[in-house]
């Protein structure tokens, strides 16, 4: 950005210095130069020159694929398969920009794998009857909240010892590249399976109203988890919820520092 607005005001100055030239010259003359059109378009077109650098100044230059890699932002690897202009269209990056952890962040969000969990929200729910020890064979689980605004979504692949997190509440849709990404480890998948088992998750209802138990204000939420053998279990509250629901939202949540 400073090269370019440098460049022109040098153009400015050099446009000035012959426009005063002129100027001069013609008062030199005196009567023997009459005024014409070429002083007044001498004169817009310096205020027009003097108008687009302080455009470019306070503006900026837009940020360009070249940019960001000489100056280590991001890599070629790291750019790869992202459709830079949309996402610099989107925050309005331009160069020199000091954001340079919401830069990476924009961009390193787009370049997570899409994900595909649609079939948990689209199948259909098993109505059958299981008890704790039926939890031991968890194989899936998704959490949704929606607080007033703010919808957090996020699946725990307890196979693939992964967990994925969303704020903009589309996890569930096929295609869909997460917000963030991270491995599981052993000791996490057990313990988020011994969550649901402790907390007798497969005892809370179907769906919870305002009328049931324990009221939590504006706020709606949803439980789906799936077993080994294909079956899913959804659970979902509007306004209400189980006494324990707390604990297990609140822990599933932990795993992102998820707000809320």
């Amino acid at each position: 950005m400073v090269k370019r607005v440098r460049s022109k005001k040098r153009i400015v100055l050099c446009v000035s210095i012959m426009f005063l030239f002129l100027l001069g010259g013609c008062s030199n003359e005196k009567n023997t130069v009459s005024p014409d059109n070429s002083l007044q378009d001498g004169v817009e077109e310096i205020v027009g020159a003097q108008e687009e650098v302080q455009e470019d100044t306070a503006e900026g230059v837009k940020l360009t694929r070249e940019y960001v890699i000489e100056h280590g932002i991001l890599t070629e690897e790291e750019l790869e398969g992202i459709d830079f202009e949309a996402i610099v269209d989107m925050f309005g990056y331009v160069e020199g920009d000091e954001v340079i952890l919401d830069l990476r962040e924009a961009f390193l969000v787009s370049h997570n794998a899409p994900i595909y969990y649609q079939y948990l929200a689209d199948s259909e729910q098993s109505d059958d009857k299981i008890d704790s020890d039926d939890l031991n064979d968890v194989v899936t689980i998704s959490f949704q909240y929606n607080p007033n605004t703010y919808h957090g979504a996020m699946v725990f692949d307890l196979i693939k010892k992964k967990a994925y997190f969303e704020s903009g509440g589309h996890l569930l849709e096929d295609g869909v590249s997460p917000m963030e990404e991270m491995e599981l480890s052993d000791e996490q998948v057990e313990e988020l399976r011994n969550l649901l088992i402790e907390n007798h998750v497969e005892k809370w209802k179907k769906r919870y109203s305002y009328t049931d138990e324990y009221s939590t204000g504006s706020f709606w939420w949803q439980l789906i988890y799936e077993l080994n053998d294909g079956r899913i279990f959804i659970h979902s509250g509007s306004n209400a919820s189980p006494s324990n629901y707390r604990e297990v939202a609140e822990t599933l949540k932990a795993f992102f520092n998820a707000p809320c």
